[in-house]
């Protein structure tokens, strides 16, 4: 009776939550590439981190992606959904904990971008903005991602 009644509060918060980290808003998609701030006269220039690209993957070439090896998925959702269920190889770097996440996978991120892997993020669907947070913050270090726009969801609908 007690499994059957934990059971029954995690479905309860896998469906209240919905898996981002926020409500789901209206989501603003990121620009692909950022201008450069233009120079200010008499300031000497700070060393600038070229910024990164955003793209999105779809499912055929996720799995292209997968099949050759050249795949590092990142789960963005909260750590909860990750220990539900996620796609294979995935790791986890919710949005809430982004900063002292990337800090502890940084090293592990920059072997993989060495060794010619895409980062693709993911969250629970098309409709969850925190993939699109964790890529605009990303990419303003530096870092090119991709996002796999139809999350967990859709991975769960196609039987995988």
């Amino acid at each position: 009776m007690k499994k059957i009644k934990g059971l029954l509060v995690v479905s309860g918060m896998v469906l209240g939550l919905g898996g981002c980290a926020e409500p789901v808003k209206e989501a603003s998609k990121p620009e692909v590439v950022a201008k450069a701030p233009e120079k200010v006269e008499g300031k000497p220039e700070a060393p600038s981190v070229k910024m990164g690209e955003i793209t999105a993957v779809d499912l055929n070439r996720l799995l292209q992606l997968q099949d050759d090896g050249e795949a590092y998925l990142i789960d963005v959702r909260p750590r909860l959904f990750y220990g539900l269920g996620h796609l294979p190889g995935a790791i986890s770097m919710p949005k809430k904990s982004f900063p002292l996440s990337l800090m502890k996978r940084r090293a592990g991120i920059d072997v993989a971008l060495s060794g010619g892997k895409v980062l693709v993020l993911y969250c629970q669907n098309a409709e969850c903005p925190d993939g699109y947070w964790v890529g605009k913050e990303m990419a303003a270090m530096g870092y090119s991602v991709s996002i796999y726009e139809g999350g967990w969801e859709q991975w769960e609908e196609m039987g995988f």
